[in-house]
């Protein structure tokens, strides 16, 4: 039998069952501006946004682009400071509760 870790607890957050971890940045992410040549990928966590991230990231950099896991980030865990430097078409995630 293997050792799993344990399940991050579930809390009530605004009506919604999630983790801490998704929601400790969202203020910012309530007040984030998107541009318009922004690609948003919204879901409920467990949805499948990692799969959608991963099948534009081909698509927009043709499968060349060396550091794959973290060429989209997840906004819930990544600081503001980092998107506004981005010039152009942001990729971002984002686990809507």
């Amino acid at each position: 039998q293997m050792d799993l870790p344990p399940r991050p607890t579930l809390y009530d957050f605004q009506g919604v069952s999630m983790v801490r971890c998704l929601t400790n940045n969202w203020e910012n992410t309530q007040n984030f501006e998107a541009r318009p040549e922004d690609i948003l990928v919204a879901a409920y966590a467990k949805a499948g946004t990692m799969w959608v991230s991963y099948i534009l990231d081909l698509l927009f950099f043709g499968g060349t682009h060396p550091d794959r896991q973290n060429s989209i980030p997840l906004h819930e865990s990544s600081l503001p400071r980092d998107q506004q430097t981005i010039s152009t078409h942001r990729f971002i995630k984002l686990s809507t509760p």
